[in-house]
């Protein structure tokens, strides 16, 4: 559960294949499964797990159906899904955090705000708050609005993770709000400083790519190109 968190999901599917050999049984695991094999893409056999799990749940897992909906690219059917679902208050985070991610699949980054403020308060952890706070900044590059991506931004840093992708993911967003005030050679130190914390960091990858095309330095955009490619085929991302 952690690497998911973490967004490793080829590590979770690891440890899976250990609990695998070990026939650990109980019906949490199979759901904790789906969401694994979701990750890796993995739909026909998520969804053998959330199956296998119902059988022995009074109601049906919606959030896990909705998870492999977003997986899939669903992202309407996942938002309906969980606006229909009666979940318990385990999932008081979950459901507005993948609701506000599907929202922002779809562009309807209004709707997105909407939610994430309105269930911020119910982030009680460290990782949650990290995951909204980074979400809304997110939200306020994509509608160019400088002012309060970086506002937020700064929430996000005085969270202050310990962890290095949590670091490079700060730092990948503050170089994302630099290039919207149009500082590209700043926002190339935030990307190397996101990519000393992380070196798989595929999105800093491809936005320092982006910069060299943009100032016409073809070989050295040709190179960050060539370690995207990489990290997306080999599955290192």
């Amino acid at each position: 559960k952690l690497y998911l968190e973490k967004g490793s999901p080829y590590h979770a599917k690891l440890q899976i294949r250990a609990l695998d050999k070990a026939k650990y049984p109980e019906k949490y695991y199979w759901l904790l499964k789906s969401k694994v094999l979701a990750k890796n893409r993995l739909f026909r056999e998520a969804e053998k797990n959330i199956i296998k799990a119902d059988q022995f749940a009074s109601t049906k897992n919606s959030y896990y159906w909705a998870f492999l909906q977003f997986e899939k690219g669903k992202y309407s059917s996942a938002i309906q899904t969980l606006e229909k679902a009666k979940l318990s208050r385990s999932f008081e985070f979950e459901k507005p955090y993948l609701q506000s991610l599907a929202y922002f699949k779809l562009k309807n980054y209004n709707a997105a705000l909407t939610k994430i403020k309105a269930n911020l308060n119910r982030a009680y952890h460290l990782i949650e708050k990290f995951k909204f706070y980074s979400l809304q900044t997110e939200i306020y590059i994509k509608q160019k609005n400088s002012l309060q991506a970086g506002f937020v931004a700064k929430k996000l840093e005085s969270l202050n993770p310990k962890d290095s992708k949590s670091l490079s993911r700060i730092q990948y967003l503050n170089g994302k709000i630099v290039l919207l005030v149009n500082n590209p050679n700043k926002a190339l130190e935030f990307f190397n400083r996101a990519l000393i914390l992380d070196p798989k960091n595929i999105e800093a990858i491809k936005e320092k790519a982006l910069i060299y095309e943009n100032k016409q330095e073809y070989q050295m955009a040709l190179s960050e190109w060539s370690k995207a490619i990489k990290f997306k085929i080999f599955g290192k991302k």
